[in-house]
C-alpha cells in the first residue's frame, strides 16, 4: 500500500502562507510497518536563531521499556487485544540538501529527534530537511496502532516540536497524564 500525503501544514490548517512550516510525506505500508520519507520545511517565525530542529517521535511511546506508556495499566487488557505488543519509530537517515545531517534520539523517554543544522536558521528564514523513517505499529486500540478492523496512524511521522518561549518544547508524558487521557478515551 502506498500512501502519499502532501503538503501537510504544521499550523493554521490549509494555508498558502509561506511563513508556516510544512511537510511532504510519502509512505508505504506493509504488515505492521510503515516506511516513510518526509521533507520538512521549517520556517523560523521567532526572534531567535536555531542551530537544531527537534521533532516528536510519538511512535516511540509504544516501544518496549518505554518510561511512559500511552496506555495506562488499568486499560492494557482492553487496548492490547492480542496481548502486550510493541511498536517503535526508527530514524534511518536525515539529510539537508542531499547531504547527511547529524542527528540523535534523545528526550526523557527517547521521544525526541534532534537534528543538528550545518548553519543557523535566523528569523524569517527557512530550512528543509529530509527524514527517512520506519514505524512499527503495535497491535493496540489507540491513536497509533493496528487493531482487528483498522489501522490508526495519528502522529505516525516525526513532527516538529512546538515552540514555546522562543525554543522548541519537548512533549513529555507522565503516568498521571496517561491515565487522564486513557480514561477520557473510554468514556465514550
Amino acid at each position: 500500500v502506498l500512501l502519499t500525503i502532501f503538503p501537510v501544514v504544521a499550523a493554521g490548517g490549509c494555508s498558502d502562507n509561506p511563513k508556516i512550516s510544512s511537510y511532504n510525506i510519502e509512505a508505504t505500508f506493509d504488515g505492521n510497518t510503515l516506511n516513510g520519507k518526509e521533507s520538512v520545511t521549517f520556517y523560523n517565525n521567532t526572534d531567535n536563531a536555531f542551530k537544531e530542529l527537534k521533532f516528536n517521535l510519538f511512535g516511540n511511546a509504544y516501544r518496549e521499556n518505554a518510561k511512559y506508556s500511552p496506555i495506562s495499566a488499568q486499560y492494557e487488557n482492553k487496548a492490547y487485544y492480542k496481548g502486550k505488543s510493541y511498536g517503535k519509530t526508527e530514524i534511518l537517515s536525515v539529510k539537508k540538501g542531499g547531504n547527511d545531517s547529524e542527528f540523535e534520539i534523545c528526550g526523557k523517554d527517547q521521544n525526541i529527534l534532534s537534528v543538528k543544522l550545518p548553519e543557523e536558521v535566523f528569523p524569517d528564514e527557512s530550512v528543509t530537511v529530509e527524514i527517512e523513517f520506519s514505524l512499527r505499529l503495535a497491535e493496540v486500540i489507540a491513536r497509533t496502532g493496528i487493531n482487528a478492523d483498522t489501522v490508526n496512524l495519528a502522529n505516525f511521522y516525526p513532527i516538529l516540536c512546538g515552540i514555546e518561549n522562543e525554543s522548541f518544547f519537548e512533549c513529555e508524558r507522565s503516568e498521571e497524564h496517561t491515565s487522564e487521557l486513557q480514561s477520557l478515551a473510554y468514556l465514550v
